[in-house]
């Protein structure tokens, strides 16, 4: 594992000092015009909020609500003329939205864009650092509009979408702070990355991140302290349930993709629904998970590495081999070793605090047939009679449902399934008891 010297941690704090100043600097200075409408595509309208910048330095942005995507960068700017030149993602392409009074329009094509000038986003943000060790990490706080105090949820991503520069992530901060609530996003630790003290952060190492980040907003007179919440995905969920249950002081908790299993036993359940998603034979199944115990064995307890070799040798070639990991040396066996076994049932156990758990009943990461029926098994040992469990149909991991076709034949632009969204809208008036905004 390579290590890092004292010089080169500077290097990276004052880096992501430096580059977090410059883009709130440029963001808050620049001259930035606002639009909102619609693309409409084979006759499905998509709303969408248009922010064209006129300094180059600066990126425009696209927000589109139904999908959580928002303050992602794309090619925009104003013409001469006063029209809107743009290239709009999923392959649309580029377009001239000429002005026609109080609107920028194209209706060239299978796809037309209508948009009007519109207020700039009710919130600000604020760059920020915390830590439960050092280095602390670097986020941004979305406050929403007005004087405060504001509840907050602090946001924490899953394995592949962990940093503020992912939309994935930190688009669902766009979406909050709309609601009134204040929002942290922030870039989450590299697990190959060692502490100052010189160890390797582990799941637990990063729910103390989540505590410092909570002990941050509470002091801060601008948030109330006793209505700061979590939003967790995925991987992020045991860092959310660790932070409660081992330390407490959270007001609520959103989940989606819910583990409710050890990370290994969560890999079985991946593995295994993923492979009868795509229709693998049983006999190929039992193989993997026959490989897979022997590569926690060997991850576990150090020893082995041989016999891993030689099974990674065999299975060259099987139909079942591309569904499990091929380590290169017994060091790339380090990050499962550190938090394989972390349990959260001990965790899920000790939480009483409301709890909204959402998955989609195409999610084969974390199946809600595996793990719906254990998070509320939890909240009964626990006595926590604040969990509110829903399966949105049709969608997968992340919640998002790929475009379709109806019934009627009309065809449809993907989405975060709009009932997710509204139980969290839901979950946050009638279960925590906050006075949202429209």
């Amino acid at each position: 594992m390579q290590s890092h010297s004292p010089g080169e941690y500077m290097i990276r704090i004052l880096s992501v000092f430096l580059l977090s100043a410059l883009t709130f600097y440029g963001v808050a200075h620049a001259d930035i015009r606002h639009f909102e409408g619609e693309v409409v595509f084979n006759g499905d309208a998509l709303p969408v909020r248009l922010h064209v910048s006129t300094e180059d330095a600066v990126p425009s942005t696209l927000d589109i609500p139904q999908l959580w995507y928002a303050e992602e960068p794309l090619p925009a700017s104003m013409t001469e003329d006063g029209s809107i030149a743009l290239t709009f993602p999923f392959g649309l392409g580029d377009f001239i939205l000429a002005q026609d009074g109080d609107a920028w329009i194209n209706g060239e094509g299978a796809a037309s864009i209508v948009l009007t000038e519109s207020a700039a986003p009710p919130y600000r943000k604020v760059e920020v650092s915390f830590g439960g060790h050092e280095p602390h990490v670097g986020g941004t706080l979305y406050l929403p509009e007005g004087e405060g105090p504001f509840p907050a949820i602090v946001l924490v991503g899953g394995a592949s979408s962990n940093q503020r520069s992912q939309w994935s992530y930190r688009s669902r901060a766009d979406y909050c702070a709309r609601l009134g609530v204040a929002a942290l996003t922030y870039d989450r630790r590299d697990f190959g990355l060692p502490l100052e003290s010189g160890a390797l952060p582990d799941l637990v190492t990063q729910a103390e991140d989540l505590v410092a980040a909570r002990e941050m907003l509470a002091a801060r007179s601008d948030i109330d302290s006793t209505a700061i919440g979590i939003q967790a995905g995925s991987q992020g969920v045991w860092l959310a349930t660790n932070a409660q249950g081992a330390h407490g002081g959270f007001a609520f908790l959103i989940l989606t993709g819910v583990p409710a299993v050890t990370p290994a036993q969560s890999q079985f359940q991946t593995m295994v629904h993923g492979m009868r998603d795509d229709g693998m034979p049983e006999t190929s199944i039992a193989n993997a998970i026959a490989y897979l115990r022997l590569y926690f064995y060997v991850a576990q307890t150090g020893e082995g590495w041989d016999t891993l070799e030689a099974a990674m040798d065999t299975a060259v070639g099987e139909d079942w081999y591309q569904y499990v990991d091929q380590p290169r040396t017994l060091e790339d066996l380090n990050w499962w070793n550190r938090v394989m076994t972390y349990e959260p049932r001990e965790d899920l156990t000790r939480i009483t605090i409301p709890i909204l758990a959402m998955w989609g009943s195409a999610d084969w990461v974390t199946p809600p047939v595996e793990n719906l029926p254990l998070v509320e098994e939890y909240a009964r040992v626990a006595g926590n009679h604040h969990v509110r469990t829903m399966i949105a149909e049709g969608a997968d991991h992340r919640l998002e449902r790929q475009p379709y076709t109806d019934a009627d034949g009309q065809w449809h632009w993907f989405e975060v399934a709009r009932e997710a969204r509204d139980a969290i809208s839901a979950f946050l008036r009638d279960d925590v008891g906050l006075v949202l905004r429209d």
